[in-house]
């Protein structure tokens, strides 16, 4: 099952298991919050407190008019403003974020700048393998253009060309062998591994085979982050922390065509771009038929000692399950581990987890059944986070139908690169500006159920998949 398949089961199979309610569409719309999760602690991950200290930077404390306000930190936010202002010098540009700038999703991932379009395997089944082929270009393109800029601009975060190995059990053995040869077809460097040979790479009996993929680069998504976040300080962008918008208001002005409101203060703006991702349905319940916040966890231990490592005997640092309900294994550069796995949806589109330390030791145990080798290591972070996934599995990318406004959210959990070069895209176009690959760019498409009917077919789907 791809990922907008699964959108589908846990949206229309929740509004089959939540029909007996008898709750009218637009009463379900407006059942419980919409406004941002403001108390969101937002614990800092292995990646952020290993980067050290970001630059400071202001709060929004009174009135300010802007040309252009980017909603959201991330890689995709401050890769938008970067943009925007090489186009335009002139232009006033600003980013506001809800807590610390770069501590959403682009900070607590697993470290990975993939080179394939996240729904090449959904296109391949629908249009061929030439679709396929042409759309993974299109993402190879956005990693050239993301390690072009990193390189150009001195970010030391570590990136370099890597692997990433898709796993699976014996009984996934068939899937993967299949899988291999489509990936060949859409253009990706992937190689099958099976028997001693993967074993003795992957160090670990659990899994039975496993793809090598090329098209991947590995790097320290903290440093990364607060090396963008400097660059964007350098060109005179403003960014502001701990300022959620509460609220966006549409007008009729031709200087003042959005007015976005803060805790102390209101930005007026010509155009806004909403690059919040999984936050997004947060505010006011925007796109929130169209996409939903998926709550995912991550623990790392204390770095191995070289005998530690050299016994435990593997190859490759970084593997991740090729099934929906994934987890994943990394190795940092100080030799940790680090663990993540995707836990759910929270309800009413929430980034948070009620039972976060439940889920921390269920990942604990996970680890230690896949990778035996660990079990004297002690686990010493540990951090949540969300992404966001559309109905699609395509972003969404575009103009919005509100005056002025724009987004760029959605990437399902493969942000580093679509939200890098969907945020540099839409750039382009709100600035009028030309760019050939302005075509792959999408705007919303589908619909999934509202509240209570979400929450009630992803939590069956869930229960029924773990």
């Amino acid at each position: 099952m791809n990922r907008r398949q699964f959108i589908k089961v846990f949206g229309i199979g929740g509004g089959i298991l939540a029909g007996g309610l008898a709750l009218p569409a637009l009463v379900a719309e407006k059942w419980g919050p919409d406004d941002p999760e403001t108390d969101d602690p937002r614990e800092a991950s292995f990646w952020e407190e290993d980067a050290g200290s970001l630059p400071e930077t202001d709060r929004i404390t009174s009135d300010r008019q802007m040309d252009v306000a980017v909603i959201g930190s991330g890689i995709t936010g401050l890769s938008a403003a970067c943009a925007l202002k090489e186009i335009q010098p002139d232009l006033k540009v600003c980013v506001i974020d809800s807590h610390r700038p770069c501590s959403g999703a682009s900070s607590r991932n697993s470290a990975h700048m993939r080179g394939e379009y996240n729904a090449w395997d959904s296109i391949y089944s629908s249009q061929g393998a030439g679709a396929a082929l042409e759309w993974n270009k299109f993402a190879l393109r956005g990693l050239e253009a993301a390690v072009d800029f990193i390189q150009g601009n001195n970010i030391d975060c570590d990136i370099h060309p890597e692997p990433l190995i898709w796993v699976g059990t014996e009984k996934q053995t068939g899937a993967l062998e299949s899988t291999v040869g489509r990936m060949k077809e859409a253009g990706i460097k992937a190689i099958l591994h099976t028997g001693k040979e993967f074993h003795d790479k992957s160090g670990t009996d659990y899994y039975s085979s496993g793809i090598e993929d090329h098209n991947n680069y590995i790097m320290h998504t903290g440093k990364l982050m607060k090396g963008f976040l400097e660059r964007v300080l350098e060109r005179g962008i403003p960014v502001y922390g701990h300022s959620p918008v509460l609220n966006v208001t549409n007008t009729d002005s031709n200087t003042e065509t959005n007015i976005l409101e803060t805790p102390n203060g209101s930005v007026a703006t010509k155009k806004v771009l909403f690059a919040t991702n999984a936050y997004t349905p947060r505010i006011r319940g925007l796109l929130s038929s169209r996409m939903v916040p998926i709550v995912l966890a991550s623990i790392a231990t204390e770095p191995m000692s070289p005998a530690q490592r050299n016994a435990a005997g593997f190859a490759w640092n970084h593997m991740t399950e090729a099934q929906l309900i994934s987890r994943t294994i990394g190795h940092t550069s100080d030799n940790r581990i680090f663990f993540r796995g995707i836990l759910g949806y929270s309800s009413f589109n929430s980034c948070l987890w009620k039972n976060l330390e439940g889920a921390y030791q269920k990942l604990e145990r996970e680890m230690r059944e896949r990778l035996p080798w660990a079990e004297g290591l002690k686990v010493t972070h540990k951090w949540s986070g969300a992404v966001g996934m559309p109905y699609s599995s395509t972003p969404i990318a575009g103009p919005l139908p509100g005056k002025g406004q724009y987004a760029s959210v959605g990437y399902s959990g493969s942000g580093m690169v679509h939200g890098f070069y969907h945020g540099r895209l839409v750039a382009y176009q709100m600035a009028g500006a030309d760019h050939p690959d302005l075509k792959y760019l999408r705007g919303p498409s589908g619909w999934i159920p509202p509240e209570p009917h979400r929450s009630i077919g992803a939590k069956t789907f869930f229960f029924l998949a773990s």
